[in-house]
């Protein structure tokens, strides 16, 4: 009895999450601050998104399991993360070829490199190459932006990173863009393992005004 009233329990919390979700969207659609950062995946999208997952899942999963140096409970037993990056990812690429940018896709389909120092993507502003870092949450209200240390301590860092809230597997919301300076500056020892983070409320907004100022300094 007490397995089945747990998992009606959970039932019942997600259907009122999903609720809560369905209501921000619709809320956000007539908003000022996110009607033009919301960008929804057609079926095939969210098929195609979702068979990348699964295969990066398995890409890490079978890299990860034979390594003598993992220990075997930080191998991820489920694709359900994967899933999520792979459809924030392709939303975040959707988003911002519909605002004009020349978003590449080869380093999204590329699922046979596990270990890879490549960023999700690339877009072109002012003739310059700018390389993006994109992160998904499921959390619709004050979620966080949330880059693992192991990462922060490499040489090669994205120079954007964008952070992609889920509403349903075809329905997402850009939530903002920051900085590798920015987020390398911001430890978060309250996460349950620690990383750098940012708060969605300290993200920029307006992303071509964050190009323009990366343009300027690179030059």
């Amino acid at each position: 009895m007490l397995v089945k009233e747990i998992q009606m329990d959970k039932n019942q919390q997600d259907i009122h999450h999903r609720q809560i979700k369905n209501y921000l969207w619709n809320k956000w659609g007539d908003s000022k601050r996110y009607k033009e950062f919301l960008i929804e995946l057609d079926k095939y999208e969210v098929m195609g998104a979702k068979e990348v997952g699964v295969r990066r899942w398995e890409a890490n999963y079978n890299a990860k399991r034979k390594s003598p140096k993992l220990n075997p409970k930080d191998v991820q037993t489920s694709e359900s993360r994967d899933i999520l990056g792979a459809l924030g990812e392709l939303a975040a690429i959707k988003w911002l070829k519909a605002q004009g940018f020349e978003a590449t896709l080869e380093k999204f389909n590329d699922t046979e490199n596990p270990v890879s120092d490549n960023f999700d993507t690339d877009i072109i502003f002012a003739g310059q190459t700018f390389s993006v870092e994109i992160k998904a949450t499921p959390k619709p209200m004050n979620s966080k932006l949330i880059y693992p240390l192991h990462k922060g301590k490499k040489d090669k860092q994205p120079d954007i990173f964008l952070l992609v809230c889920q509403m349903d597997e075809d329905k997402h919301c850009i939530k903002g863009f920051t900085t590798s300076d920015k987020i390398l500056n911001n430890v978060d020892e309250s996460l349950p393992s620690k990383a750098y983070s940012i708060h969605e409320k300290d993200l920029e907004t307006d992303l071509n005004k964050l190009l323009n100022k990366l343009a300027k300094e690179s030059k």
